[in-house]
């Protein structure tokens, strides 16, 4: 036993000896130093007090000023910036603290007298030249730092603040690499106080072609000319500020040349979407997005905004390329007239049930009378039903083959049939909008055509706990 015992203190002296070996040769291939336990606040700054940031690097120089209420990049490219990243940054600022760096051989202070101290070598920290220095600036103050591109022994970085220096977070490093890239905006559509009136758009894409055009009138939003079927004017309004909300993931060109447009698929676009406004003066005008064939998951898109080149994913524009039919309403559909209501028949957890309607209360017929409905429920499934969507109406040759597996009926206090829905099967999609999600086929009475909506809804619709077995009394 006390030979263990000698044997794991030895290891334990060993272990020691070779960490603080490790640790002293880390510290000695650095410039020399140790860290007190006190942190300085190394920028003071309100956010909203900030009327210019400025990140000079080897590299490049950004330099972003607040105009009004958006951002504005000014060097090395005159453009919009994103307003959360520029936040986001100078909160990371905020946050920032620096440790006094001690070193009885070195004069932290460089107007400082000290007797054997050196005066600071800044090129041994790392910091002359600097990784790179920030400026913040206020309408009152300017407050700026130098961070280093050495590392010190524990992997901190060094700063230099009004001629002092001092240990900084590692967490400096996403600081201190910001592009400008990183702070440009990536929304195409730029137009600030327009009222848009309208737009026309052309879909070409291999599965998918289409060519409509969206008007205003009465304050409703409209196809022209006016299709066979009733359009929905809310669907129309979701497609326009979609199209205003598109965001690209990522900056490919500023300039783009000819030849980098045909590598993109840009040149014989899949849809070019022209939306017309007008602006405060009353000017009319128009803003094109042009989307470019797909490449593998990717898209290449631009705008007549800029002549920069973007690119985002296929699946941020399946809502945008879309067939004419899109925008047909299905909400008369699922419209149950529930004034009228007054038996339901059903289907719960694979059993027929009958609900009735006693005044204004709905209760199970049931001959032992020992089911007990839970109104709540039976009120979200009819609200849930109202608020069904279809996305896509069928074509009659598939539609009129399905055979349906669930099934509500809605007849009045005659007996008559005042709302039917059944659904059941699987549908695939026609298009790449409706093929995100698996579908089912749903029919209503109030609908001449069948429609697909996603199979978890339909699923859903129905809560198993719709009816519960009422307790026994003792």
């Amino acid at each position: 036993m006390k030979a263990f015992q000698s044997t794991a203190v030895l290891g334990l002296m060993v272990a020691l000896v070779v960490g603080y070996t490790f640790w002293d040769y880390r510290k000695a291939s650095q410039p020399g130093g140790n860290v007190d336990g006190s942190g300085l606040q190394l920028f003071t700054f309100q956010n909203s007090q900030v009327t210019d940031l400025i990140v000079k690097s080897q590299a490049e120089t950004i330099k972003i000023r607040r105009d009004q209420e958006n951002w504005q990049l000014v060097e090395p490219i005159d453009d919009l910036a994103d307003a959360s990243s520029v936040e986001a940054f100078l909160y990371s600022l905020m946050i920032q603290k620096g440790k006094a760096f001690n070193d009885e051989n070195v004069a932290l202070d460089t107007g400082a007298e000290k007797a054997g101290a050196a005066t600071i070598e800044w090129k041994n920290f790392g910091l002359e030249p600097p990784m790179v220095s920030i400026e913040v600036r206020t309408k009152k103050t300017n407050e700026a730092l130098e961070i280093s591109s050495k590392n010190a022994f524990d992997g901190s970085f060094y700063i230099r603040r009004d001629n002092k220096i001092y240990l900084g977070d590692q967490g400096l490093a996403q600081v201190a690499t910001r592009t400008v890239d990183s702070f440009r905006s990536r929304q195409l559509w730029r137009k600030a106080d327009v009222t848009v009136i309208g737009a026309e758009a052309v879909v070409n894409m291999d599965d998918l072609k289409s060519r409509f055009k969206i008007v205003n009138r009465d304050g409703l939003w409209t196809l022209d000319p006016a299709p066979t079927f009733e359009v929905d004017p809310d669907q129309v309004a979701k497609w326009l500020i979609r199209v205003q909300d598109l965001t690209a993931q990522e900056i490919v060109s500023e300039k783009p040349t000819l030849a980098d447009k045909r590598q993109a698929l840009v040149l014989n676009p899949s849809a070019s979407i022209a939306l017309k406004y007008t602006g405060p003066d009353g000017k009319a005008g128009d803003w094109v997005l042009s989307l470019g064939q797909d490449k593998a998951e990717e898209t290449f898109i631009r705008s007549t905004e800029r002549t920069t080149l973007y690119k985002t994913t296929n699946s941020a524009l399946t809502l945008i390329r879309v067939p004419v039919e899109f925008f047909r309403s299905s909400k008369k559909a699922f419209k149950i007239p529930i004034e009228q209501a007054h038996r339901i028949a059903l289907t719960v957890q694979g059993v027929p049930q009958v609900l009735v309607k006693d005044g204004s209360t709905w209760q199970v017929e049931s001959s032992d009378g020992n089911l007990k409905l839970d109104t709540k429920k039976l009120e979200t499934l009819l609200a849930d039903i109202s608020n069904l969507q279809a996305q896509e109406f069928v074509p009659s040759s598939r539609g009129n083959a399905f055979t349906p597996e669930h099934k509500i009926v809605v007849s009045d206090s005659k007996g008559e049939l005042v709302f039917q829905i059944a659904w059941g099967g699987s549908y695939k999609g026609r298009y790449p909008y409706s093929r995100v999600v698996p579908l089912s086929f749903v029919r209503t009475n109030l609908e001449s055509d069948v429609m697909a909506i996603p199979t978890s809804q339909m699923q859903s619709l129905i809560d198993s706990k719709l009816l519960v077995t009422k307790a026994k009394t003792p």
